[in-house]
């Protein structure tokens, strides 16, 4: 009886292995389609330009084209060319829609001076981490994108990236 399972237990496993093979192998022959990746603007961010968030209890239903946490993502009628505080921004991996904070987080090579680049810009230092070369500018009043670009030109500046507020966790 013993031989009779264990027999029954190796035929099953080969049958299976052979049918896996099988599909793996129709599946390496299968056409190749190219997936569509949107091209970001920055990081890993697209800038949902002419869209706004609004309460979902104000938000016209037909108007509502996602939603963002207890907030309703609409169409807006004023399209702004600049990118500020609270824009939509979505990302181009996963499809999750966040808002810029406004702010930009540098490294700077050693040496460097975060108010010098401030003054340079006229952009605002939020908070320095002393011995570590990490800069957070506040560039809340003015166009983020244009400013994060400008400060990637610097000399000084190892890196640079716009802040997007986004939860780490969603809840289940």
């Amino acid at each position: 009886m013993k031989k009779l399972t264990i027999a029954a237990l190796i035929t099953g496993s080969l049958v299976a292995t052979s049918a896996y093979a099988e599909d793996f192998l129709n599946l390496q022959n299968t056409d190749k389609k190219a997936i569509k990746v949107e091209q970001a603007d920055f990081g890993a961010y697209k800038v949902l330009a002419g869209h706004k968030l609004v309460s979902k209890s104000i938000a016209n239903p037909d108007a509502i084209v996602g939603e963002h946490g207890e907030q309703a993502i609409v169409k807006s009628d004023v399209v702004s060319d600049k990118l500020t505080e609270g824009a939509l921004v979505k990302n181009i991996f996963n499809g999750t829609v966040s808002t810029v904070s406004g702010n930009i987080n540098v490294l700077l090579e050693e040496g460097q001076s975060a108010k010098a680049i401030a003054s340079q810009l006229g952009l605002k230092v939020e908070k320095v981490f002393s011995n570590t070369g990490i800069v957070v500018f506040d560039a809340k009043n003015h166009d983020v994108l244009s400013m994060y670009k400008a400060i990637k030109q610097l000399d000084g500046v190892k890196a640079a990236r716009i802040e997007v507020r986004s939860s780490l966790h969603e809840a289940r």
